[in-house]
Formats: C-alpha cells, structure tokens, sequence
C-alpha cells in the first residue's frame, strides 16, 4: 500500500515552508500528491495573493497543489485531509508563532486529534538520506501496514529499522516483529527490549547512541495516555529536537 496524498499546513513561517520543502523531496519518487493548504482567519488577503505568495517560496509550482480554506487552523487542517483521504500530515513543529517548548499547540493537537498518521519536522531539518529508524513499539498489528506504508518514503536510503519495546514480555515481542517482518522488505531489523520505568532517558540515549533519523511511535499507547497535551507533544524530544518524528494518533482512521 502506498501513499497517494500528503496533506502540508503552510503558515508561511520559516518552519512551514521547510516542511512543505522536506515532504516534496521525500514524496517525489513515491508519486504522491502534496496538498501545501493554508487556513485564513480574518484575512483580507485573496486566495490569488495567497498562492501567488507560496509560488514566491516554492519556484515549482508543479510540485504540489495549493489549497486554500477559511476556519480554525487545526479543525480545517483535520478536515480537509479526512476529505481528500489523505494519507499523512506533515507539520512543522512551531506555528507562525515563536513556540518555546519545541512543540507549537496546533502541531501537538493535531498529532493527537488527526485520524491519520502525522509526520512532525523540526524547523532547520532539511532533505537528507534517512539511514536509522526508530520505532517504539506499542502497536497493535492493524496499524503495522499503515506504519510501513508510510516509510516506504525511505526505502530507497535502505535504513535499519530499530524496534523499542517497552515493557512487553518476550513472546508479545516476537509476536509484533514477525508480523513487521511480513509486512516489509527491510532486511537489516534490531530489537531492544527496555522496562517501563524512566523509558525517556533510555529513549533519549538510543536515539544518541543509533544515530537515529526518524523516530516513531503510537500517541495513543499506554506509555501516552496519562500524559498532560504538552508533554504528549515533547514526548521522545528532550535534546533531539532536529529529529522527524512520524506519530500515529489515537483516533487513527484503519
């Protein structure tokens, strides 16, 4: 299963654009469409103006399609990529605002709120080949070929697949990774079993450790769901703030 249509917010920041940028590089040999969709609220400016504006920021306009909508940022972002049936969202991780805490509100809502799989890029991230691959592994084996759909987007880098289980037991391990094999054609797959207690700092030293390109991870699993939205939003992102994370949310659409 591949990819057909790749949903890109654009707020016209710098973080934006990059990430409209990135999901071009990546979506080209894939032949899937990107959608670059900006939300007005209480614009005066046209929907010409607009696209004229991003055609500025990206020479060739035969890369992507330009949408334009009026609403809530975050609620037409959803919408529209349940309209199109889109296959991913691919946001920057801050808004047009100057965000702080690594996240911006409307990233870290959507990534939880989306019904498809989300792809958050770090503002200076740019193309590159994609080598080492983390995934956390609380997934449930429906959403495995919705996962590898999604990184068929690397295949042509050959990375290695490292999957994180945390706090599952040796048989429910084997299980998980006999159905990732089937549903891949990745040869080169490491498995690393960690406890449950202060996983973050593991996480954190394997992300450093693996020289890790792309991390992800289910937003709904048990390891989530007591988590306040904000640090749902940074979780898996203590000082690895330039690293993709691709995370599948908990209203995910099978």
């Amino acid at each position: 299963m591949k990819i057909k249509e790749i949903v890109v917010p654009v707020s016209f920041s710098e973080s934006s654009i990059n990430a409209l940028k990135f999901t071009i590089e990546y979506a080209k040999n894939e032949s899937a469409g990107v959608y670059a969709l900006h939300v007005l609220q209480n614009s005066l400016e046209t929907e010409n103006a607009i696209v004229a504006k991003l055609a500025e920021k990206i020479k060739n306009t035969q890369t992507y399609r330009p949408i334009v909508v009026n609403g809530d940022t975050a609620s037409e972002i959803i919408h529209f990529s349940e309209k199109i049936s889109s296959g991913l969202i691919v946001l920057s991780s801050t808004g047009a605002e100057n965000e702080t805490w690594g996240v911006s509100p409307v990233t870290s809502y959507i990534a939880t709120k989306a019904t498809v799989p989300v792809l958050i890029v770090p503002s200076q991230t740019s193309f590159k080949e994609v080598k080492n691959i983390l995934i956390i592994s609380e997934y449930s084996i429906d959403i495995i070929e919705r996962l590898f759909s999604i990184l068929n987007l690397f295949d042509r880098f050959y990375p290695t697949l490292f999957l994180l289980f945390i706090g599952k037991d040796k048989e429910e391990s084997e299980d998980l990774l006999n159905n990732i094999k089937q549903s891949t054609n990745y040869n080169t797959i490491e498995c690393i079993n960690i406890p449950t207690n202060n996983f973050e700092k593991v996480i954190e030293k394997i992300i450093n450790e693996k020289a890790i390109d792309l991390i992800s991870f289910q937003g709904g699993g048990t390891a989530f769901k007591e988590r306040s939205e904000k640090e749902r939003g940074l979780i898996c992102y203590p000082s690895c703030k330039e690293i993709p994370m691709l995370v599948f949310p908990e209203l995910l659409r099978i």
